[in-house]
């Protein structure tokens, strides 16, 4: 091939011999082919000389094409987390734990019988398995940490303020017991209706009647005198017979057994001093003409000054206006006078509630004198509206004790209030038609579940079959019994935004489970050969969590290992076959499933890897496919099929791992690895040359488990390896050239290089090796005519160019085969490049094989 000055126009002395000059190795470890060839080349590219003499055979190990399309040293391992050991690793996990402004990851370890959290520096144990317990699968949702491991099902959560993890039991069984229910008269503080009687209206100073009397200043009632003054008064007189004369100063007015108050002139003053609780009367126009009604001042924290004019007062009861800068008026009622309102002998009570004849509290908003009866007014029973009675006005504050027109029944479940799980609810109660003026008694069962803090009680409405929550209350442990007194019977009292799960939504995952994916706001879950889905968003109307319930299950037809959420559906793999999810779980699109790819067996959890929306898999047949969604199944571990199917590297499907791994553009690969001893590597890019590139097997001496990418923080990945026994994790450093600062060789053996075809024969005058100064110079060994055999060292060397300098930033050394004069004769031979064990960062820039070609027949 001319060079660039020949390409110019320099002429090159003519020569017998011609230089195979390699600039870059890009074809990488390729066992997989005839060793008289290289595996990349086809048959058309080889005719015209195509040929690649960089292929790597088996045999090679510890050496990497790197990112410059160099042979090196592979990079070396150190501590993740070195002050700590740990048994077999055998997955590692990222958790992310999130707060309003922040994320946070949590690095996982599993191992056989603990769960640790590997963190930076940190070690502690996160979950402690049960006997019998397999590998841990992991998934987070939000703050909440999912674990499955065959024999428990559990959700953790992490609090970052402590450091600790706290494990509750995912899922509550439901209560097997339905509650017990009887009804009972409820006992009532509230006094019934009284005809032509006065009641106090309720106001924030106290109960009050207020008069305004014939020289238009305030009386308050004050209730009856006492034998001893100084004393409380009773809370309720009678009026004499005639109207007495009232006082018009601070004294008290006598009226048969009342005392009333004096409280100033009725009329509002400007510039006025006010206190908390004063009264005064003001006209006030209404859609029934002008009406005096009765202000308080509501305004605490001491005197203050009425304004220069009066407010605008407002008609409606409770409502406030402002006057001043400081002062609040609140409209408690109608004016009463003692001539107009009451009359002689009028009983009057500081009572501001009675209980109606249906069952219903009415609350005075408007003092005054009830109707003369004998019956009572048609009490409203809508709660908030208002009954006009007499000259009094009472409002509906809902219902007391109230009959049930229909029967009602009762229902209750278990609730962890941090996890928000809710079970499925209880069998339901007996029917229960309640009487006027009683209350039901519920009782039912205390749950020993760990987590369970309180116990939801449902009940129907009236007539109806919907349980909607009534009430909460702790739980008071196992085998304890709980009463829940029911007073309220009204439909109103019933949250039905809050429904009780009947239907099998709090159904507790089945023992036995194992991997989970996060799809449609769901869990799937694999149990064997069957997908469990949670109740999700559809368990909103019971308040749960929605991820503790599994009410869907599809089975398939072969043991479930591993799922991929994709944009097309969430992809199941099985031991057989691959599988899909389609429809958007909605009552109009409901979930089903169908066959996405048969035969496409996946025997390990952690056969599995993703990258920039593919996924690659390592496969029951021992190879590695890539799996787009929308582009098909592409096989990428042909080159290296033979050693994947060699049982002595032991790269077992059912317990190899594969992951991808990127720290950068130079960090970016896939990596399988047998979980003993070593990995295989695969850079995705060999820029400028097209495809990927397998590396020869890393060799770890001190042996490996899990390897995986890991995010340990948010956005950064390392390579993680697990010890094989015990040990510290390591990670992938590419400043290092040592594991742990133990020393590893290095060797590539490439191969077999055809120098020439039948009828010809090569003679091979020297190979030059051109490499960086780091460490030791790359030996040279060579096997000539053969495909197996000892390797002869090639140790004449000299300078290359031997005319020129020695160079001080890179070496070029001349490694002579001629014993002699002569060349070494040959149609192919294999080479290997080796450096020994030492901590350095070796480098083979180019390497160039010198020789001549000699025809056998030639003509005369």
């Amino acid at each position: 091939m001319p060079g660039a000055l020949e390409l110019a126009g320099a002429a090159r002395e003519p020569s017998t011999f011609a230089p195979l000059h390699t600039d870059r190795i890009f074809t990488g470890f390729w066992p997989n082919r005839s060793v008289l060839r290289d595996g990349a080349t086809t048959d058309y590219q080889l005719r015209y000389g195509m040929g690649r003499q960089e292929s790597m055979w088996k045999g090679s190990y510890n050496t990497e094409v790197s990112p410059y399309l160099t042979l090196i040293r592979r990079p070396g391992l150190n501590s993740y987390n070195p002050t700590h050991s740990l048994p077999k690793v055998i997955s590692f996990y990222s958790f992310h734990t999130f707060t309003l402004t922040t994320e946070a990851v949590r690095v996982l370890a599993d191992t056989a019988n603990v769960v640790y959290d590997i963190t930076g520096s940190s070690m502690s144990t996160v979950f402690t398995k049960t006997a019998g317990a397999t590998r841990a699968y992991f998934l987070g949702v939000g703050n909440t940490l999912f674990i499955t491991d065959g024999v428990e099902n559990k959700q953790l959560i992490y609090n970052p303020a402590t450091g600790t993890w706290t494990t509750y039991n995912w899922g509550i069984p439901a209560p097997t017991n339905a509650p017990t229910i009887s009804q009972s008269l409820r006992p009532s503080d509230f006094s019934s209706w009284v005809p032509a009687t006065a009641y106090s209206v309720n106001t924030i100073g106290g109960a009050l009647v207020v008069l305004v009397d014939t020289n238009n200043n305030i009386q308050q009632f004050k209730g009856a005198p006492s034998a001893v003054t100084t004393g409380p008064l009773p809370p309720s007189g009678t009026t004499g017979t005639v109207q007495p004369i009232w006082q018009t100063t601070g004294a008290d007015t006598i009226d048969n057994d009342i005392h009333w108050k004096f409280g100033g002139s009725a009329n509002w003053q400007a510039n006025h001093t006010y206190g908390v609780y004063d009264v005064i009367a003001a006209n006030v126009t209404t859609t029934n003409g002008v009406v005096k009604m009765i202000f308080q001042n509501i305004t605490t924290g001491g005197l203050y000054t009425s304004g220069a004019t009066a407010p605008n007062w407002p008609s409606a009861i409770g409502t406030q206006v402002k006057d001043g800068p400081n002062i609040v008026w609140q409209n408690i009622g109608n004016a009463l006078t003692w001539a107009d309102n009451l009359g002689p002998s009028c009983p009057i009570l500081s009572a501001v509630s009675i209980l109606d004849p249906n069952g219903y509290i009415q609350y005075v908003i408007g003092a005054g004198k009830t109707s003369a009866g004998p019956l009572p007014p048609p009490f409203q029973q809508v709660t908030g509206s208002v009954t006009y009675d007499g000259s009094a006005i009472w409002k509906n504050q809902g219902p007391f004790a109230i009959a049930a027109a229909l029967p009602v029944q009762y229902g209750y479940a278990y609730m962890n209030d941090t996890t928000k799980d809710v079970s499925g609810m209880s069998p339901a109660s007996a029917q229960i038609v309640v009487l006027l003026g009683n209350q039901v008694v519920v009782q039912g069962v205390g749950s020993g579940e760990p987590g369970v803090s309180t116990i939801p009680i449902y009940r129907t409405g009236q007539g109806q079959a919907t349980f909607g929550l009534r009430a909460t209350i702790p739980n008071p442990g196992a085998g304890v019994t709980w009463t829940y007194t029911d007073t309220d019977l009204t439909d109103a009292a019933v949250n039905f935004d809050i429904q009780a799960q009947v239907l099998g939504e709090g159904t507790p995952l089945p023992v036995g489970a194992g991997p989970m994916a996060y799809h449609l706001g769901r869990i799937f879950v694999g149990v064997g050969n069957v997908v469990w889905v949670s109740t999700g968003p559809d368990a909103a109307a019971s308040g749960s969590s929605g991820n503790a319930g599994f009410d869907q299950f599809f089975t398939l037809e072969s043991k479930i290992t591993r799922f991929w959420v994709t944009s097309m559906g969430l992809i199941v793999f099985t031991v057989r076959d691959s599988y899909i999810f389609l429809g958007s779980a909605q009552d109009v699109d409901p979930l089903y499933v169908r066959v996405f790819v048969p035969r496409l067996p996946l025997l390990s959890y952690d056969c599995f890897t993703e990258y920039m929306g593919s996924a690659y898999l390592y496969l029951g047949m021992r190879l590695v496919a890539k799996l787009d969604p929308g582009a098909g199944i592409t096989e990428i571990s042909f080159p290296v099929a033979n050693y994947l199917l060699d049982d002595v590297a032991n790269y077992d499907p059912k317990s190899s791992y594969l992951t991808f791994h990127t720290e950068g553009s130079n960090e970016t690969a896939l990596y399988i690895s047998n979980g003993i001893s070593e990995w295989l590597r695969m850079a995705l890019s060999t820029v400028p040359e097209q495809g990927s590139a397998w590396n020869p097997p890393a060799i770890i001496s001190d042996g490996m488990s899990a390897l995986q990418s890991v995010e340990v923080d948010s956005g950064i990945f390392r390579l993680l390896v697990g010890p094989l026994t015990s040990g510290a994790i390591r990670q992938r450093d590419r400043k290092l050239a040592t594991d742990n600062g133990r020393l590893f060789s290095c060797h590539s053996r490439f191969g077999s290089v055809a120098m020439a075809d039948p009828g010809a024969l090569a003679g091979i005058a020297w190979m030059t090796l051109t490499s960086t100064v780091a460490g030791s110079k790359p030996e040279l060994a060579a096997l000539i005519g053969e495909i197996n055999g000892t390797f002869e060292a090639i140790k004449r060397t000299h300078q290359d160019p031997p005319d020129l300098p020695v160079a001080s930033s890179i070496r070029s050394d001349r490694h002579h085969f001629m014993q002699g004069q002569e060349p070494v004769w040959c149609r192919h031979f294999q080479f290997t490049i080796d450096w020994p064990a030492e901590d350095a960062f070796n480098e083979l820039l180019t390497f160039t094989i010198v020789g001549q070609v000699v025809q056998e027949m030639k003509g005369s």
